[in-house]
């Protein structure tokens, strides 16, 4: 199977396109395209032919209102697409659950809002899933457990949110259920998260534990103390997943093992 996937150069790309090649299938890259040009958009698509298209080059502000001419675009060459999103798309604080009707609070959810009402014209063509605000383990200097090992290397004690309650995601726990849900083909809203909730207090103390268990010496004498700041994070309710039929996400104590492990 040949998929597209915009933005594979990098981030949650990078781990889709990997994810794909990893059970044989045909990654195309977008080579830059110009997504503000839909006969750009349409050409790569008559040109490469690809059987489903992932859209994951639109995670920042600048860039999602773009998605509107993939959607348009996927839907006259009649190929299947999924958009990668975000919780944030309506800003909601609290239990997210894939029928959230909730209005956007900002700018960046008002785009995200967008780009997903353009792939649910189309619905019976696409798909959409959406991501936690925790997302690691894409690498690079805003990956969060990169953050945290980096900063560890330079002060040996943090004080971080012990109220805020997340859904966090391996990026590449991410991959592997975006891709099963391509291929399940059951067209819809997905949430994708690993099992269970953190705050960024427990988040950060897993990490340092499963660095520690690692033998990695410069994380034995990190300390993480808890700070009270009050207020509520965004969850996500996972239920599509298993009504789908697909096996959800293990813990994310597992995750973070597996991702450090890896690394």
């Amino acid at each position: 199977m040949t998929v597209a996937v915009t933005g594979a150069d990098s981030g949650i790309g990078k781990c889709f396109a990997y994810e794909l090649m990893r059970r044989g299938h045909e990654v195309i890259e977008d080579d830059g395209l110009n997504l503000k040009d839909p006969a750009a958009v349409s050409h790569f698509l008559k040109r490469n032919k690809p059987a489903a298209l992932i859209h994951c080059r639109d995670m920042s502000p600048e860039l999602l209102s773009y998605s509107e001419n993939i959607a348009e675009c996927c839907a006259a060459e009649n190929i299947p697409a999924m958009l990668i999103s975000s919780c944030e798309v309506f800003g909601a604080v609290g239990d997210l659950s894939e029928k959230c009707l909730r209005m956007p609070k900002s700018d960046f959810g008002l785009k995200l809002c967008r780009s997903e009402n353009a792939f649910s014209k189309y619905a019976e063509n696409n798909f959409i899933l959406r991501l936690p605000q925790i997302i690691y383990g894409q690498g690079g200097d805003n990956d969060i457990v990169c953050r945290l090992m980096n900063s560890a290397k330079v002060r040996k004690k943090f004080t971080l949110n012990c109220t805020c309650i997340y859904s966090s995601v391996y990026a590449a726990d991410a991959a592997e259920l975006g891709v099963d849900i391509l291929m399940k083909g059951k067209r819809g809203i997905y949430h994708c998260a690993n099992a269970g909730e953190c705050t960024m207090f427990s988040f950060a103390c897993e990490t340092f534990r499963q660095l520690r268990l690692a033998g990695h010496e410069d994380y034995f004498d990190v300390a993480v103390d808890p700070f009270d700041s009050g207020g509520i994070g965004i969850t996500l309710n996972c239920e599509a997943v298993e009504k789908a039929g697909i096996e959800p996400l293990d813990s994310w104590q597992n995750a973070l093992k597996r991702c450090v492990k890896n690394m």
